[in-house]
């Protein structure tokens, strides 16, 4: 395990991801992320895996119904899966860069001062996704999803941007403080339950 990025002190945020082969598809790269949270918390907090069924809040959070005080967010992009677990509540985005426009999305989702600093910037794609695992992880923290106007969301709470791999941005988002415990695991262990799984 090593430790990245994050205010000093304050909650422990274990990060555990990794990257599954190219091209598993969407709904695949869900199972597995859900999975891995299953398996990682039966590990952190030695309890059985079968207390572990998942629920989700009003606006689609995920939640253990047999652990409710576990406090966890999964993500995935691209051929990456992540989940996060802390004390508290923690929302975790990771998006991939595709290498798309990205100016009709940021029109949309940015504040009118965001939105002067994206087109202001020498690499608005590096900004956009930057901005957008910021604004996503604060929103799954939360549990609000996008019951909200995005362009209204306070980013609120502490960031931090846990390198992965290149070409991948990931935010962590917590109440306070905290250092994330980053560690990654080989794609290769990684089950993919089938959907019925």
């Amino acid at each position: 395990m090593k430790k990245t990025g994050g205010q000093d002190g304050g909650d422990r945020v274990l990060l555990v991801y990794a990257f599954l082969p190219e091209g598993t598809d969407g709904r695949a790269m869900s199972r597995a992320a859900w999975r891995m949270a299953v398996d990682m918390a039966a590990t952190e907090y030695n309890i059985s895996p079968e207390v572990l069924t998942r629920a989700e809040g009003p606006h689609g959070k995920p939640f253990f119904s047999g652990c409710p005080e576990i406090r966890f967010n999964i993500s995935h992009s691209g051929c990456c899966i992540a989940c996060a677990f802390a004390g508290g509540d923690v929302g975790l985005d990771v998006q991939v860069r595709t290498g798309r426009t990205t100016d009709k999305v940021a029109r949309r989702i940015f504040d009118e001062e965001s939105y002067a600093a994206y087109l202001a910037s020498e690499d608005r794609e590096d900004f956009f996704y930057t901005r957008w695992v910021r604004l996503e992880s604060r929103l799954k923290r939360t549990g609000e999803g996008f019951s909200v106007p995005l362009d209204r969301v306070a980013l609120d709470g502490c960031f931090s941007f846990p390198t992965l791999r290149e070409g991948y941005y990931a935010a962590v988002n917590t109440a306070g403080p905290h250092t994330i415990v980053l560690r990654e695991m080989d794609g290769a262990d990684i089950p993919v339950p089938s959907q019925d799984q």
